[in-house]
């Protein structure tokens, strides 16, 4: 289990080809060569199992000694981690910086953090603002005063951030490592994972690996918490604990206390309940004080039943999509009541990939937040989103396909909609088998497999495996084309769809716009004094930007209203002199999307191919110079077509 900076150190030394010095590597970090020499010392004692080791040569610097065979292991233990970035060093400090505080049950000198954790005092300072903004994400407040620093809240709460820190900084970056781990910031935990497969076992059940690892961390937590007598205030009654869980916690809370000499507390219980509350392996278990499980499944379907109205998806009689909205919403509202916060790397890919379904499912968490009195984040919808896009895939002819097992730790959701997507891409797969734990892999030889497509890394099956993306992005659609030998050119209708859409009535180019508010306001009245849309139609778009940014990357943002105020189809097109700022990008090219909702395949058609655009940096960069539409239209062909030679 590496921290975030020795994944960086990794990194830096993986990609040489000779030695560098300690200097560089901590001048690159922004720590001193001391932190990095102790890092280094980590480094090769964890991975010393693998063969795998940091040397020196006197004089000259450090570097890494690593078998060809062994690098893919390496690859996948350090992550997408970028040690050349600021994001990278800002994140681990800031994570860094908390986790230290956090395992204070006293105020503390930024002397004493300085001289604990290596770094200068202008550091330390500089960092405190961002530190406590993420503390308040959480409910906890950075207390700063004479006396020094001090993390204020309460004790769920806390042990809540720190389960969210440890997922972030990808310390427990391969659910792999998780059997391997012994210890627990210097605190024993070995035997822990046996403990969680013999929990399993007793509730006939298999969590999900991506849940799994949640609940490993956090018993982590709980075990250093207790360890080293850290102890905040309760958040609730303790008799509450009875309602939710009782029995599955309890269960777990005992053997847990018995295996590492833990006091059993009714406190304990309580955080440990709230916690499982949280996870959707605890779909049935919500608290009934609070709301009545049917009760929830009425107002769904209810919702459906509006949404039905709108874009004519007849989603109300779908009851797979109704069961799976169901199970995520369960959770999702424990979580909402507790105030459990997820993490959803996706998120942003949803978005721009899947435009549409992202849309629908706003507006269902909207009408699901007013009538349940409840908040649902951006990153629980884009878990929403993905069984929307299972839910408006078409079905597909069968034969003559070939048989096909998914892989997919990431949960039942991006599982279902792993599978969906493959058999609206790619026809000839056929998925007999889908699984969300790495843990059962004997049960894939039960199946007469021609491919195993996975998101994780997979060992000891003799069927040959394609690793994807869990949101099956192009390149992997073609490695998929590859290996059975077929491939499909789809790319001029799309575009034909698209450039259909374009008017020439409702397109400006280099426009002298001075924000994003401007521009919106500017593309609105355009449209709306040609009877695309009704007076309101600002209100409408500015209302859906506070929602979610439209901003999908390179320069481009796609607003659109909602389907209430769309009186005919179009796309306006707005591009400005000089870049805008919009929300957190640049956006220079604006598609205002005027699509009425019965057109549902052709609005995905169309955002496909935005997306398609802006992946593409000259084209988009050419984009920004042309003055008419013809041009425009002609840049994007040219720019689309290039990318096959």
């Amino acid at each position: 289990m590496l921290k975030e900076r020795e994944k960086a150190i990794v990194q830096l030394l993986i990609h040489q080809d000779k030695t560098i010095t300690t200097e560089y590597i901590a001048l690159m970090l922004h720590v001193s060569s001391r932190t990095i020499k102790s890092d280094i010392k980590n480094i090769n004692q964890k991975l010393k199992s693998e063969n795998i080791q940091i040397q020196t040569l006197r004089g000259k610097g450090v570097f890494l000694v690593v078998d060809e065979n062994k690098k893919g292991y390496l690859y996948n233990l350090i992550g997408s981690v970028d040690a050349t970035t600021n994001q990278f060093t800002d994140n681990f400090r800031k994570y860094e910086i908390i986790k230290y505080l956090l395992g204070q049950n006293n105020y503390i000198t930024i002397a004493e953090v300085c001289e604990s954790m290596y770094f200068s005092r202008s550091v330390i300072t500089n960092e405190l603002d961002i530190v406590a903004k993420e503390l308040e994400k959480h409910q906890l407040k950075l207390l700063r005063n004479n006396l020094g620093l001090f993390v204020s809240g309460n004790e769920i709460d806390i042990r809540m951030a720190l389960v969210m820190i440890e997922l972030k900084s990808k310390s427990f970056s391969l659910f792999q490592t998780l059997q391997e781990t012994k210890d627990y910031q210097g605190v024993s935990v070995i035997g822990l994972y046996e403990l969680l497969i013999e929990y399993e076992k007793y509730h006939n059940t298999i969590i999900p690996d991506h849940e799994f690892k949640k609940l490993f961390i956090y018993l982590c937590v709980t075990i250093y918490r207790q360890k080293k007598f850290l102890d905040r205030r309760k958040i609730m009654d303790e008799t509450q604990v009875e309602t939710i869980l009782f029995k599955q916690s309890n269960y777990l809370l005992e053997k847990l206390c018995v295996a590492f000499d833990l006091e059993y507390r009714s406190a304990e219980l309580t955080y440990l309940a709230c916690f499982l509350s949280g996870l959707s392996m605890t779909t049935e278990n919500i608290h009934h004080s609070t709301i009545d499980p049917q009760q929830v499944r009425q107002i769904l379907t209810t919702v459906l039943e509006e949404i039905d109205l709108i874009y004519f998806t007849n989603f109300h009689h779908n009851q797979r999509l109704i069961e799976n909205l169901f199970k995520h919403l369960i959770p999702a509202i424990n979580r909402s009541i507790y105030s459990i916060q997820i993490d959803n790397p996706l998120l942003h890919e949803l978005k721009r990939s899947f435009a549409f379904s992202f849309e629908i499912s706003l507006l269902i968490a909207k009408r699901l937040e007013d009538r349940l009195s409840i908040h649902l984040s951006d990153k629980e919808i884009g878990l929403f989103t993905m069984h929307i896009i299972v839910a408006l895939e078409t079905k597909v002819n069968q034969n003559e396909q070939s048989q096909v097992a998914i892989v997919c730790p990431s949960g039942k959701g991006m599982a279902e909609f792993l599978k969906v997507k493959l058999h609206s891409e790619i026809p000839k797969l056929h998925v007999v088998k889908v699984m969300t734990s790495s843990r059962q892999l004997d049960k894939l030889e039960e199946e007469q497999l021609d491919l195993i497509v996975a998101t994780t890394e997979i060992k000891n099956v003799e069927t040959p495996v394609i690793y994807v993306s869990p949101v099956l992005k192009q390149h992997d659609i073609e490695k998929i084309h590859d290996y059975l030998n077929r491939k499909e050119q789809t790319e001029k209708e799309s575009l034909n769809l698209l450039f259909g859409y374009f008017k020439e009535e409702i397109s400006i180019f280099s426009k002298q716009i001075p924000d994003k508010d401007e521009a919106l306001r500017y593309i609105c009245c355009k449209m709306e004094a040609l009877n695309y849309g009704s007076s309101d139609m600002y209100d409408s778009v500015a209302k859906r930007e506070t929602v979610s940014g439209t901003e999908v990357g390179n320069f481009i943002a796609i607003p659109h209203p909602y389907p209430e105020v769309i009186q005919k189809n179009g796309i306006g097109i707005l591009t400005t002199a000089k870049p805008l700022l919009w929300n957190q990008e640049k956006v220079q090219i604006v598609l205002l999307l005027c699509i009425k909702p019965d057109e549902t395949r052709e609005f995905e058609r169309i955002m496909e191919s935005i997306y398609e655009i802006s992946q593409l940096p000259f084209l988009v960069s050419q984009l920004k110079k042309v003055e008419n539409l013809s041009e425009f239209k002609q840049v994007i062909e040219e720019g689309i077509g290039n990318k096959f030679h």
